[in-house]
């Protein structure tokens, strides 16, 4: 009950989230502000990618058993990817990220990023009116327009992160929970 509606935990697999999360962190993703809202500019968010399409394999008992304890200690399962990004735009919002050092603006204002990887970002992919469609945004004016009922995420780590410049805006149905806390290693224990 507690893993299905208030809080799971997950295991950082990647560097995409550098320097905020490290490889082999496990943090704490809660779900109820979801039931009740949804996601916001600036949210640490997790949201699942099935790896086998719509419809899992069929597993014998003993392994659903174990990914069931895979999915208690926050360990990935190897049915689904599981990522952890940073939401830059909500649906309806106009974004852009350019120029050198690259600078996020959403619907018209700079944000702030000093959770960026080396505190900026001078070579990364761009989102600009020229490349809307690729990301599969819409044409605004002074950016690229965010879909209703879907998110745009990018990883701390601009260079290194398979985000929304890859697969595209996430479906806000598809978040799992806001990661709120690491809780391991001991070291890195702290809220995000």
């Amino acid at each position: 009950m507690i893993k299905t509606f208030l809080v799971q935990a997950f295991f950082i697999p990647s560097e995409s989230m550098q320097p905020t999360l490290k490889v082999g962190d496990r943090v704490l993703v809660e779900k109820v502000s979801f039931l009740l809202g949804s996601a916001g500019q600036g949210d640490v968010v997790v949201f699942a990618r099935n790896v086998f399409g719509k419809k899992r394999p069929d597993l014998p008992w003993y392994r659903d058993v174990q990914n069931y304890v895979r999915e208690l200690l926050g360990l990935p399962t190897g049915s689904e990817e599981d990522y952890i990004k940073r939401v830059v735009g909500t649906g309806g919002d106009v974004i852009s990220y350019e120029g050198s050092p690259r600078e996020l603006t959403v619907n018209g204002e700079k944000i702030e990023e000093p959770y960026i990887r080396w505190s900026q970002d001078r070579s990364s992919s761009t989102i600009t009116t020229n490349n809307c469609k690729r990301y599969e945004l819409q044409v605004a004016d002074d950016g690229c327009r965010v879909p209703a009922g879907t998110v745009f995420v990018l990883g701390d780590n601009r260079n290194n992160s398979a985000d929304s410049r890859s697969i595209g805006p996430v479906e806000e149905d598809k978040i799992v929970g806001r990661a709120f806390v690491v809780i391991w290693p001991l070291g890195n224990f702290g809220g995000l």
